[in-house]
């Protein structure tokens, strides 16, 4: 299920919101008629009411009591009945709107590129996930209810008024045009002070993430009294908008009640000269206040329903945002037979707003089973070139070609189905160790899920974890540490069994010895696939078969290991640095 995303006024995202209910027409159409019995039995009450009295003042001569009481017992019942129906079954639609947009929102966040969540915070993301929706599912139900609610009402009520007394009514409708203004101008400072109001709270909540995520970071630099401040410095912004808010719903009702007192004081002076002049029975004018006091409930819930929907405007509006929001990337449409052959001619990249490219002129083939490592200092350009190939962004200059197609003509799917990628910040999510590594392959049998385990080194880790694979590695695997989370990312990559890997950095984390043991089991798998290795630790590019050693976005030299520390360029300088390095930390250990 898609929605069809649209920005503009409010009435444009209230029609958005009735084309999400639209789904259900066949409830809403079922509650609007309970809506309508509900109000058609309802009516009935002040004319039996006004009968009975003027029943009473002659002893009773057209029906007993017990016949008043009965249909007044039976109208009550019917309308309870009936009421709950509506209710139920409007209430009930508007929850599966809010599964429908609650799906929609998230599929639609999955598929938007990574340059989208660069821009907007997770804390303002998760409050439209939330609030928002919530906004959108108040407006679709409660709101759709009782604005039909009192349509009906108080179309009923005042043709009832008009029936017994169009004088009196008439009064009435002088007080219309007052309210309906009233009502207007209220709306439409709630609109805008409820979508302040999200904002803010949009803040609030990435203040409260980005403190959860950060918190051995804030711990760290003993800033939790700073970020506490800043935390309520928006909390009182957050409190000065509701309160703004809810300002305006309260003065609603006051305002509306005085407008509806002045109705009654006007009724009940004109009523009673009619009653005394023999032209109004004393029965006739208590069902007609009756009526009257039936039509203030449309009038209180004319103002609430009104919040609502304009909460609920501001909601769709701020969930179109996201709905509607540019995708970076052209959906490529071909399904082809792929062969893992990579090529790149000419390749060029410069960030948004970045005064130089962090990409030049990158050529080279990579042949299906081979092995490619990309060295350079860091900002060189290697994480960017492979972000490139995985298609997390497009080139500026330049092509990129798998199996003879570029990347933007194929299926986005297919191309992922391509990829196994371990990037250098290694991310589990809250699950068992054994979910985690058969998250790209959920049904691996537990000998491939053991031979990852072996051939990212992972094994040596498993006996000292409580529960093996079943442990709980905690939110972004806080109980590991960050060689172990690297190997489970690299376990997972390597289980996905797809025919293109990438790396990225993929061994920064792990000991000395731990990656000698690693880089010999990954020479095994390299050879069974095409491999392009981004990587500081330039032990493991004794194993490729061809390095790019890029320079400020350039490739400055190429060739093997060996041919490249007998050039004593660039690469022999940081294998010289890497070396000395690690005789140093030698001798420490030795010492």
């Amino acid at each position: 299920m898609r929605a069809i995303p649209r920005k503009g006024s409010a009435v444009r995202n209230l029609s958005e919101i009735l084309r999400l209910l639209a789904r259900y027409k066949g409830r809403l159409a079922s509650g609007a008629l309970f809506v309508l019995l509900t109000n058609t039995i309802l009516i009935f009450g002040p004319r039996l009411l006004g009968a009975a009295i003027d029943d009473l003042r002659v002893g009773l001569v057209r029906h007993p009591m017990g016949w008043y009481l009965g249909w007044l017992l039976a109208v009550s019942v019917g309308q309870g009945l009936t009421r709950f129906a509506m209710r139920r079954i409007l209430i009930g639609a508007s929850r599966k709107v809010e599964r429908d947009l609650r799906a929609t929102y998230l599929e639609r966040l999955l598929e938007l590129p990574r340059a989208f969540f660069a821009r907007h915070y997770t804390g303002d993301l998760m409050s439209r996930a939330t609030q928002d929706i919530e906004n959108v599912r108040m407006a679709a139900g409660p709101a759709l209810m009782y604005s039909l609610d009192t349509l009906f009402l108080s179309a009923y009520s005042l043709s009832m008024m008009l029936w017994i007394q169009p004088g009196l009514t008439g009064i009435v409708l002088l007080l219309l045009p007052l309210i309906s203004g009233l009502v207007w101008w209220i709306s439409q400072h709630i609109h805008l002070a409820t979508m302040e109001s999200q904002r803010c709270f949009g803040r609030l909540s990435t203040s409260i993430q980005e403190s959860l995520s950060g918190i051995r970071v804030v711990q760290a630099y003993v800033q939790e009294a700073t970020r506490g401040a800043g935390f309520n410095r928006e909390l009182l912004e957050y409190r000065r908008l509701q309160m703004k808010l809810v300002g305006l719903q309260s003065a609603f009702r006051p305002l509306l009640g005085l407008l509806f007192a002045v109705g009654q004081g006007l009724v009940l002076w004109q009523g009673g000269v009619l009653i005394v002049a023999g032209r109004l029975s004393l029965g006739d004018y208590v069902a007609f206040s009756t009526y009257l006091t039936l039509l203030s409930w449309p009038m209180v819930a004319t103002g609430w329903s009104l919040s609502l929907l304009q909460r609920g405007s501001a909601g769709m509006r701020r969930l179109n945002e996201i709905l509607g929001a540019p995708e970076d990337l052209n959906r490529g449409g071909l399904r082809p037979e792929l062969v893992p052959r990579l090529e790149v001619r000419g390749l060029g990249f410069r960030y948004p707003d970045a005064a130089s490219p962090a990409l030049t002129d990158i050529s080279f083939t990579l042949e299906p089973g081979r092995t490619l490592g990309l060295v350079g200092p860091t900002g060189s350009g290697k994480s960017t070139l492979l972000r490139l190939i995985s298609r997390q962004a497009d080139p500026d200059q330049g092509s990129i070609r798998l199996g003879g197609y570029e990347l933007a003509e194929l299926d986005a799917d297919l191309l992922r189905a391509q990829l196994s990628v371990v990037p250098q910040e290694a991310f589990l999510f809250s699950a068992s160790l054994a979910d985690n590594v058969r998250y790209g392959r959920p049904d691996a049998p537990d000998a491939d899920l053991n031979r990852a385990a072996e051939d990212s080194r992972l094994e040596q880790d498993l006996a000292q974890l409580p529960q093996g694979w079943e442990t709980l590695v905690g939110e972004r695997g806080v109980t590991l540490s960050g060689g172990q989370k690297q190997r489970a990312t690299i376990a997972r990559a390597l289980l996905s069994e797809a025919p293109l890997l990438l790396l990225d950095d993929a061994l920064s984390a792990i000991d000395t010895r731990t990656e000698e043991a690693l880089v010999r089991r990954l020479k095994d798998v390299m050879s069974r696939r095409t491999v392009l290795i981004a990587s500081h630790r330039l032990s493991i590019m004794r194993e490729v078969d061809e390095i790019l050693v890029l320079d400020q976005g350039r490739v400055v030299e190429r060739g093997t290991h060996a041919e490249l520390v007998a050039l004593g360029g660039l690469y022999a300088a940081l294998w010289q640095r890497q070396e000395l390095v690690s005789e140093l930390v030698g001798e420490l250990e030795a010492a």
